[in-house]
């Protein structure tokens, strides 16, 4: 049985948005517990009609919440009864097999570091999220949880993505690219300069050179390497884009009764394919190198979020 802990006060749509997703997650598959961290008295209202095993969906007990404008250092020192404080301690003490919160990322990312602890030779672990191409998904990491790094870290950085590619997606040897302006070498700034030259004396890396924005939608490497102010940058675009897309692709088909009529011919086709643009379909964003798993979801998270997250890290996991 693998056993998923999450943080149900954290984000905008806590508790009852984390609760729905819990219990479709159990629901979904029979080989997941999940243990709902928070304040019973705010959680058990949603579990009251709901339908679920109840040796597979419990709750443990936490007094306090780590607020979304908290500072993260004071946060996690401060609040030790918090949800977030609380999952945590439960994969660190092994209870848990992983944790998932949409809350505060910069206290999840402390939290994560001081409480779970970094994997031996991990000195900055990043937020890794699947974006999407014209080919399939490639990994982008880091994505907001460390904005300024050394050459060295883009590399450490290209090892763990390229680790995880391998493992939850079997490809055997996945092509890391570095994002920058051009694909030229002598392209970038003085971060992308110095870890171009060493991704490319890296071992065990397949280092394919530098990728630009319009080569990361047309899937030039399966692993993308920068710094967290680029890849938070890239990530929150392509969330912007895709809800901009799927709003036009509405509005227009919604026009007229010939537009209509041609959306109800390819309403299935269409709904599998908006789906790639929907960044609430990927679940949420593992933390690399720590010596457990921790998952951050968006803020804004709805129960499909949630539970598309419990079963991801399930899958990884196994």
């Amino acid at each position: 049985m693998i056993k998923v802990a999450i943080d149900a006060m954290g984000g905008d749509n806590a508790p009852a948005e984390v609760v729905l997703g819990a219990v479709s997650a159990v629901q979904k598959n029979e080989n997941v517990s999940v243990i709902l961290v928070g304040r019973p008295e705010a959680i058990d209202p949603y579990l009251k009609d709901a339908q679920f095993d109840p040796e597979r969906l419990v709750v443990a007990h936490a007094t306090e919440v780590i607020e979304p404008t908290d500072h993260p250092v004071q946060s996690i020192r401060q609040k030790k009864d918090s949800s977030m404080c609380v999952g945590l301690s439960l994969v660190k003490e092994g209870e848990a097999d992983a944790f998932i919160s949409a809350g505060n990322s910069g206290a999840l990312m402390v939290g994560a570091q001081v409480i779970v602890g970094r994997a031996e030779g991990v000195s900055r672990a990043p937020f890794a999220h699947m974006v999407p191409h014209k080919k399939g998904n490639a990994l982008l990491l880091d994505c907001g949880a460390n904005v300024d790094v050394r050459p060295e870290h883009l590399v450490s950085f290209a090892h763990l993505g390229a680790d995880y590619v391998k493992k939850m997606y079997g490809q055997e040897n996945p092509r890391v690219g570095l994002v920058s302006i051009g694909t030229e070498e002598t392209k970038g700034n003085e971060l992308t300069l110095a870890a171009q030259a060493l991704l490319r004396e890296e071992p065990g890396i397949n280092f394919v050179g530098n990728v630009e924005p319009t080569g990361i939608t047309e899937g030039a490497a399966d692993v993308l390497v920068c710094d967290g102010f680029t890849g938070n940058i890239i990530i929150k675009m392509y969330e912007g884009l895709g809800k901009l897309l799927l709003g036009t692709l509405k509005e227009t088909f919604m026009s007229s009764a010939g537009t209509k009529l041609g959306a109800l011919l390819i309403k299935g086709k269409m709904k599998t394919a908006m789906k790639r643009f929907d960044s609430h379909e990927y679940g949420g964003a593992p933390i690399l190198g720590l010596k457990g798993l921790v998952l951050k979801t968006h803020g804004n998270a709805k129960a499909q979020e949630f539970t598309n997250s419990i079963l991801q890290v399930a899958e990884y996991i196994s």
